[in-house]
């Protein structure tokens, strides 16, 4: 009995952290969209910057999502990080965080939620900025 307790508890867990996830997402998309519809492009953002060479973190949607943004930008996407990049396909390479990351001016990471853990993972890799998406959204 204890046992299927602790697994209704896990399951619980994992289902608030993905409605956390969601909610971030959300609300992310949602200032995204209010941007956009005010004229102002992320691409814009980061080349005033002076980051034209960028990678992006994580190529679920929201990664797409950027990167279809700064199509026909000053910005560059050298390439995408995800763990799952052996699974993906995308019109850019693609690496894991484990495999050799070429330089680029700034990551912006687009995994909302994890961006400390992402942040401490990138910065051993690679000497350039790394960037919440979110945090360039409200800038």
């Amino acid at each position: 009995m204890a046992t299927a307790g602790k697994k209704l508890l896990e399951q619980l867990e994992k289902e608030r952290q993905r409605a956390n996830r969601n909610g971030l997402m959300f609300r992310a998309m949602t200032r995204w969209v209010r941007l956009r519809q005010k004229g102002i492009n992320l691409g814009d953002e980061l080349a005033r910057r002076g980051y034209h060479h960028i990678a992006i973190y994580g190529m679920s949607s929201v990664g797409e999502c950027l990167l279809e943004e700064l199509r026909d930008t000053e910005v560059s996407v050298d390439y995408g990080i995800d763990r799952n990049a052996k699974n993906l396909y995308a019109c850019i390479d693609l690496c894991t965080p484990d495999e050799e990351l070429k330089p680029v001016d700034a990551v912006v990471v687009t995994v909302l939620g994890y961006f400390d853990e992402v942040e401490d993972l990138l910065t051993k890799r690679l000497d350039c900025p790394i960037l919440a998406l979110d945090d360039l959204m409200y800038q």
